[in-house]
């Protein structure tokens, strides 16, 4: 009986602590020995692939201009839409005509032989092929 009556008093106490340090915190605290709550999270999975299956490889040779294929990802008879961009050796280019002759330092920025051009098939947009800068 004595001993239910000190755990009690004991109890009580650790209670009477957690209380005046959780006003302090502004935050409610519980005694130690209270079990925590259990959290689960649903892990997401993976999307199912077939391994087995490849990519189709990029088109060679497509040139500068739009030009018709039929695209390896739809299998539809479309044509292409080029795209060009600037890659390394474009910018290597402008660099080296800024130090040679600076007034035409810009015409690789804006002339598609000087730039890489990319592919996309008109229906789905995939990537079909890629032509390099210079036609290398």
């Amino acid at each position: 009986m004595i001993k239910k009556q000190v755990e009690q008093v004991k109890a009580d106490d650790d209670m009477t602590v957690a209380t005046d340090a959780a006003s302090h915190f502004g935050e409610p605290q519980e005694k130690a020995d209270a079990p925590a709550a259990v959290r689960e999270f649903a892990i997401p999975t993976p999307p199912t692939t077939n391994p087995y299956q490849q990519e189709p490889l990029l088109l060679p040779r497509l040139g500068r201009h739009r030009c018709p294929i039929t695209c390896p990802y739809c299998h539809e008879d479309t044509h292409t839409m080029p795209w060009h961009y600037p890659d390394c050796c474009t910018l290597i280019v402008v660099v080296l005509l800024l130090v040679v002759f600076w007034p035409v330092c810009w015409l690789p920025l804006v002339l598609p032989d000087c730039q890489t051009t990319a592919h996309r098939c008109a229906k789905c947009s995939h990537l079909v092929g890629t032509t390099a800068c210079f036609g290398r």
